[in-house]
């Protein structure tokens, strides 16, 4: 629900994951029950697609995967309404491969000893028109005002004020749809410039440098941090990781299509850190990240091909239409896993969704 609580010290259902095979095996289990009982969204793109790159789960002897915890994120994004395109009105109803890749590894992995998520930073990697600011406005409400945290202080970061707005706006419509949230918030709850609980203190609204106000002094829960590749200086994003450290659980989501590839880059350097977890190369359970792009081996041969195109876009379990005698309009174009050739991120005439 859309509520604040106070957090559990009953760890009933939760099932301990001593190896990393063992919370593979426990998610994937707990993600056919949810498809079975209707409340995710079947696609099919698991059975013969992954991600291009997977940072190792958290595992060991005191962690645990509580199906509880991520039942109540699909729960809470299931009482707000999309707001765009075909889908406006609808439920935001999560797809099988979001659960499994994303949603269970973040929010379900726990430690047994406290009960708090172990991951606190999350990079979710994707290309266009697959959800990500949808995704962003969901899970920032769910942090603010269902997480379980008094006085939450969640963020969405901005590189500037229009931006900000751009970020922002779709979870304020979101709130003001939600009975549940406006009966919460209240009319004095819900305004332009942010969302307040009156009653837990929690706040969720949209912070960039040229805003005005102190950028530091933040005593942050959760961050929403989308298309990394628009920041051009880091104070908002570091603003936002520093002013973490007094809460028990914080969460810093960054939800962003790849950048340009440029060295030195906010993305380059948070998304080379991802790579180096990958390898293995660094070990930090408090950080997850996965990245779906093309594969290697379709941008070996046409990356302009509809193949290569589509491959990102039946994510959503839908292919891209192309109208007879026509070819597929490449309207953007980024980099793959390896970031040293195009991936396709859009169609003029996909229709995902």
């Amino acid at each position: 629900m859309m509520t604040t609580t106070t957090r559990s010290t009953d760890l009933a259902g939760a099932v301990p994951c001593r190896t990393e095979e063992e919370a593979w095996a426990v998610i994937s289990a707990h993600v056919a029950e949810l498809v079975e009982l209707g409340r995710v969204i079947e696609t099919g793109w698991m059975d013969d697609h992954a991600p291009v790159l997977v940072t190792p789960l958290p595992a060991g002897p005191d962690c645990l995967y509580w199906p509880r915890k991520v039942e109540r994120v699909i729960g809470a994004l299931d009482k707000l309404e999309q707001i765009k395109g075909r889908w406006a009105r609808h439920p935001l109803r999560l797809f099988d491969w979001q659960v499994f890749y994303e949603i269970a590894p973040v929010f379900g992995l726990i430690d047994r000893r406290t009960g708090f998520r172990i991951v606190r930073t999350a990079w979710f990697e994707k290309p266009r028109k697959n959800g990500k600011s949808t995704e962003c406005s969901g899970l920032g409400l769910y942090l603010a005002f269902a997480d379980g945290e008094e006085g939450a202080e969640v963020y969405a970061a901005a590189r500037d004020k229009q931006q900000a707005q751009i970020v922002f706006q779709p979870a304020k419509v979101m709130a003001e749809r939600s009975p549940e949230l406006r009966k919460k918030l209240g009319t004095r709850g819900i305004t332009k410039g942010y969302l307040t609980n009156p009653t837990t203190t929690s706040i969720f609204r949209p912070l960039a440098a040229d805003m005005g106000g102190n950028l530091h002094g933040l005593n942050v829960h959760g961050g929403i941090v989308d298309e990394v590749h628009v920041h051009r200086t880091p104070d908002t994003i570091d603003a936002i990781e520093t002013g973490t450290g007094s809460r028990d659980q914080p969460l810093v989501l960054f939800i962003t299509t790849a950048d340009e590839g440029k060295t030195g880059s906010i993305y380059d350097t948070k998304r080379s850190y991802v790579e180096q977890l990958e390898a293995r190369n660094i070990i930090d359970p408090s950080f997850y990240g996965v990245v779906f792009a093309t594969p290697a081996e379709l941008l070996a041969g046409d990356p302009f091909s509809i193949e290569a195109i589509s491959s990102m876009h039946r994510i959503l379990g839908q292919p891209v239409m192309v109208p007879p005698g026509n070819t597929a309009r490449i309207t953007s174009i980024g980099v793959t896993a390896g970031r040293s050739a195009p991936l396709m991120l859009e169609t003029m005439w996909c229709t995902c969704g």
